[in-house]
């Protein structure tokens, strides 16, 4: 057996016994000239794809092979083209990408190995690597190019890099923020006086909070926590820091019986202090109660004139544990000007989708905005793509009245869906709006969305930005074990060993993880970790998590058990989460219901299941599914390195 940081290593670096084949750096392509003009400077955000300023280049981070590709968009005529021209080895496991606004440098940080690495753009070659702080996620270069921002997420510290010469940064310091910093937003002022906006992942406890009923600190309450954003002016080395509050929404728009499933009133209740009214069992409060949700999960953000806009997956961890009423896909605004929240734009985007009737798979109509990670605009601001990862769609959306709207003109239905490949993790829009393209991390590859004049295209131009692992690899059976963690539709549950990672189709079998794509395991467990949060189950209170810690790397069949309660002792129990909890048929039905797969849609949990799949059944078995999703988390999940690492 191999020693556990091999493992880890094996499974990241996919294919990198052939990935040097693969490697085409070509400089007279890449120095190529170019159409005239360059695209108008805008404030800048963290990202996994990026269009050069002149947008005839995208710089794609590919996390899966340690590498970014180069892909040529645009040829000097300015029509569209689709050619991968370069991709370049980086740190491990790459998280973001920001380009110099000369188009001369991109900067990739590196979350396992603690750099950004410099690649020169115009040689298609790796040029220098610096050491920031540990665990760096989100990276912005200000619009002048003066300076590299980097979020070290364990270090809880922003990185600052003078990059006046692009190919040669100078680390010149950090700034203590604290918190699990991520996603970073720069405003474009034009005068030098610009703000850097940094979020913290997790939320933290709402002092404004409290209890009706016990004298509790908000920890597992639907309004007990709050979102976090740091700003501070940009150019300062030791800038004073302006923390910005996001407040729950009192009402998400979806209610929760808290008599049924689980029982928080009446003579058996499993305790009372869920109940909104245990004085009176037959209060329709306690069968319709309106529920609050708090941001949590800010991995993304983005200015557009004086707003900031942040994507999260808002949690709501009072019972009952239902697929509708646990998490949500929320965007939030900030004022950029006042560095204040604006309560009155805020959006719970399941609340519009809501409007829509459920059909049948390969339909995407009434899938919801689960896992919300990444959202871009025109440079105008009227037009916005919002990236759903557990759907492998991108919502095309624009402003009512300040507010994200998804749905048309008529408010009856989505107005546009937009597929991708396998897990879409960024997005990144021209800024004309015409077009736009979505970083797919388990296809290794990009979706070119056609999006001119409003147009909503079902077909959409995959291009390659690597090369996959050849299916029945162990590498791919990790990558396959990682999309059945965090798809929000399913996979078949057997006989998939020859099918290539992009012949996943998930929407086909759209019911299988949760009810109408309503969440994925992914919705708590960032990264496979944690969403910092205590939720409450009819078992009892159960904090998050982090996944790494329940294999001992050396022999996988010890393994901790899974939750706190101890009610799971693998990850094969946990089909029972995506059936009780989401509303799903979960991943071992196929071989037992005679409707197979297209079952899962018309019956949900009550599709008939593997009758070995129960709470500290077989861990191993049960379907080719839950195996490869158990292999994901013993291979690749990892700790997050101490602060001290670097």
């Amino acid at each position: 057996m191999k020693s556990s940081q091999n493992l880890r290593s094996r499974s990241r670096t996919i294919a990198s016994c052939s990935r040097a084949a693969l490697f085409v750096a070509v400089a007279a392509v890449l120095s190529a000239p170019l159409a005239p003009g360059k695209a108008d400077a805008a404030p800048t955000r963290s990202t996994t794809i990026a269009l050069t300023p002149d947008e005839t280049r995208l710089v794609v981070v590919n996390r899966e092979a340690n590498s970014v590709s180069i892909i040529r968009v645009k040829d000097a005529n300015g029509n569209d083209v689709s050619n991968r021209i370069a991709e370049i080895p980086v740190g491990e496991e790459p998280r973001c990408v920001a380009i110099h606004p000369s188009g001369r440098a991109a900067y990739v940080t590196n979350a396992i190995s603690g750099t950004v690495s410099v690649v020169d753009l115009n040689q298609g070659t790796l040029v220098a690597e610096l050491k920031v702080g540990t665990e760096p996620r989100g990276c912005a270069v200000t619009a002048d190019g003066s300076l590299l921002y980097v979020a070290n997420h364990t270090a809880g510290t922003v990185s600052i890099i003078i990059t006046s010469n692009p190919l040669n940064p100078i680390l010149d310091g950090t700034v203590q923020v604290g918190g699990r910093p991520w996603a970073i937003a720069i405003t474009d002022k034009g005068t030098g006086h610009d703000t850097v906006f940094v979020t913290d992942a997790f939320a933290e406890l709402n002092p404004d909070f409290s209890d009706p009923v016990f004298d509790g600190n908000g920890e597992a309450r639907d309004q007990g926590k709050q979102g976090v954003v740091h700003a501070f002016p940009a150019g300062n080395g030791n800038p004073p820091i302006t923390k910005i509050t996001l407040k729950p929404l009192a009402d998400s728009g979806f209610d929760a019986n808290r008599i049924s499933p689980n029982n928080f009133c009446g003579p058996a209740a499993h305790s009372k202090i869920f109940c909104p009214n245990p004085n009176d069992i037959n209060d329709p409060i306690n069968t319709a109660d309106p529920q609050g949700v708090f941001p949590n999960q800010l991995t993304s953000a983005l200015i557009r004139g004086n707003r900031l806009y942040l994507p999260n997956i808002g949690t709501q961890p009072e019972p009952p544990e239902f697929f509708n009423v646990n998490v949500q896909a929320l965007v939030y605004n900030v004022d950029t000007t006042t560095l204040k929240e604006v309560p009155a734009e805020h959006v719970n985007l399941n609340n519009q989708i809501k409007v829509e009737a459920a059909a049948p798979p390969p339909s995407l109509d009434r899938t919801f905005g689960n896992d919300l990670v990444a959202l871009d605009s025109n440079l105008a601001g009227d037009k916005f793509l919002i990236v759903s990862r557990g759907g492998n769609q991108v919502f095309q959306a624009k402003l009512t009245s300040g507010k994200i709207n998804i749905l048309n003109a008529a408010g009856t239905m989505v107005d546009c869906r937009l597929q991708t490949g396998n897990l879409p993790s960024g997005v990144a829009m021209r800024q004309d709006g015409t077009r736009a393209y979505a970083n797919n991390e388990a296809n290794f590859s990009v979706t070119s969305m056609n999006i001119a004049g409003g147009a909503c295209l079902t077909q959409q131009l995959d291009i390659n930005s690597s090369t996959p692992p050849a299916p029945g690899s162990f590498e791919h059976n990790v990558l396959v074990g990682k999309l059945a963690f965090f798809t929000a539709f399913g996979i078949p549950d057997n006989g998939f060993q020859r099918l290539g990672i992009r012949e996943f189709i998930p929407r086909n079998f759209k019911g299988k993880m949760s009810k109408d794509g309503w969440s994925s395991c992914g919705s708590c467990h960032l990264d496979g970790l944690t969403d910092g949060t205590t939720h409450i189950f009819g078992t009892g209170p159960r904090q998050t998590r982090s996944l790494d810690a329940m294999f001992d790397k050396e022999n996988p069949a010890d393994q901790e058990l899974m939750n706190w309660s101890a009610v799971r002792g693998s990850n094969t129990d946990f089909n029972t989460n995506s059936r009780v909890n989401q509303g799903g048929c979960g991943f071992a039905s196929d071989k037992f219901d005679l409707g197979g797969p297209a079952a899962c849609f018309v019956k949900g949990n009550t599709t008939t299941v593997n009758p070995a799949v129960y709470d500290h059944g077989i861990t191993q078995g049960a379907s080719d599914a839950l195996d490869v999703q158990t292999l994901w988390i013993f291979a690749a999940v990892r700790p997050p390195a101490p602060a001290s690492a670097h």
